[in-house]
Parts: structure tokens; sequence; C-alpha cells
């Protein structure tokens, strides 16, 4: 995905849409695709929150654990929004676990790092 196309999503999410263009830019700089095969999990409760991701395509289920072991769907994320948002929280650890529904799910992964 080149420079512009991620600018244009990330210009698309609320969080970001007070950004000047080269703030844009620069956060599309850092940013990176990431692909996600049917039911991939893209994070886990407890890893560490150093990240965020926008969804560009597809659908992903945030879900946690009920007490008998079975998923429970906290929420469904569809294209264009933000998730793994513990990090801009202040969360040092993910509360929840993300996975990916379709076969073709794609991010725009921002790390701390």
């Amino acid at each position: 995905m080149d420079l512009n196309t991620k600018v244009k999503y990330l210009s698309e999410v609320s969080l970001f849409e007070d950004m000047s263009e080269q703030e844009l830019i620069d956060l599309a700089d850092i940013s990176r695709v990431k692909n996600y095969k049917k039911h991939q999990i893209i994070y886990r409760v407890d890893d560490p929150a150093e990240d965020v991701y926008i969804l560009v395509n597809g659908v992903v289920k945030i879900i946690s654990k009920s007490v008998d072991g079975r998923e429970v769907i906290k929420t469904i994320i569809h294209p264009k929004s933000l998730f793994g948002t513990e990090y801009i929280s202040g969360q040092g650890m993910r509360y929840n676990t993300a996975k990916s529904v379709d076969k073709d799910v794609r991010c725009l992964h921002i790390s701390s790092d």
C-alpha cells in the first residue's frame, strides 16, 4: 500500500480527522500494512499494548473468555475503525483478544517503536 493510500485511510478515522496533512503523512510513514487469514489472532489478552490498528479490509471481532471458557464477542470491528486502543488510553496490557473473521483482513498497524 502506498503512502497516499495510507494517508487516505488515516484521515477517515475520527481520532485523526483534525491532524494536518503533514502529521498524517508522518503517521502513514511509520505505519505498516498487516494481513491476516480467517480466524487468525491479531493480539491476545495480556499481550503488551504497544500499538494500535486501523481496519482497512474485512471484519475483526474483539473477544474474551467467559468463566466456563466460552468465547464472548465484545464487539465487531468494521473497516475504517480504530482498535487495540489500550495503548492510547495508557493501558500496559491488552484486556481482550482481537481475531480476524474474514479470510482477507488487512490492517494498518501503528507501533510505539
